[in-house]
């Protein structure tokens, strides 16, 4: 059912309206549209979501999300697109502001855990896609994130050579193993909120946050011979 509060068109869009706001807070339709399939495809997968329910959900009508996204497919792949490279815009700026080698390791980790905090939605969105489309994500994430893993598995060389990193750890496969370790945490979040919490108790942000200080903590000491603290 279309969400009458947050309607945005009445079948007349004009075809040259593409970037209008449709909120009041300055999105746009076609923003609204992929933070809702986002959502939804995280939740329902690929195939259990119908452009009709983002529609309905977006309060516009199906043509008009057609004129923005020709096909399922193409917003498929335009919400993956849009979702890796704000990942990649944002992380290398804040490792490059760091001064010492653990700084942009902490980073680097902070603004992956983050990104995906801030919408769950992300992580289980990939975690579905890699799930059932590995050779398509493989290739997406090596197109998209390439840059990124070069910088941080430069910092880990790097500190290999000045004594402060265990000389034995893959760079390359910590730095995938870390971002596993991430996605699966906050994707499978209700999941682990649940095994903390005792039973009857809902405290969400409490029991996440202890996760993932715990997760950011093991990171640190299988890579830092002498870690800060």
């Amino acid at each position: 059912m279309a969400r009458s509060q947050r309607k945005v068109d009445s079948g007349s869009e004009g075809m040259g309206e593409s970037s209008t706001p449709a909120r009041g807070d300055g999105s746009t339709t076609r923003d609204q549209i992929l933070a809702t399939a986002t959502r939804m495809f995280a939740d329902r997968g690929f195939g259990g979501t119908s452009l009709q329910a983002i529609a309905d959900d977006v309060g516009i009508k199906k043509p008009s999300l057609l004129y923005h996204f020709k096909s399922k497919t193409v917003l498929r792949e335009k919400v993956l697109e849009a979702l890796l490279e704000r990942w990649q815009a944002v992380v290398p700026q804040v490792m490059r502001s760091a001064t010492s080698g653990e700084r942009r390791f902490e980073a680097a980790l902070s603004e992956v855990v983050g990104f995906f905090k801030q919408d769950p939605a992300r992580a289980r969105l990939l975690m579905r896609e890699m799930l059932d489309r590995p050779e398509e994500m493989t290739a997406l994430i090596r197109a998209h994130l390439s840059h990124w893993v070069m910088l941080v598995t430069n910092t880990i060389r790097k500190g290999q050579e000045e004594g402060v990193i265990y000389p034995d750890v893959d760079p390359e496969v910590y730095i995938t193993q870390s971002v596993a370790l991430i996605l699966s945490t906050i994707a499978g979040s209700e999941v682990v909120v649940g095994i903390l919490n005792p039973p009857g108790e809902n405290k969400t942000t409490r029991a996440l946050e202890r996760s993932i200080k715990e997760m950011v903590r093991l990171a640190r000491y299988g890579l830092f011979i002498h870690p800060e603290r």
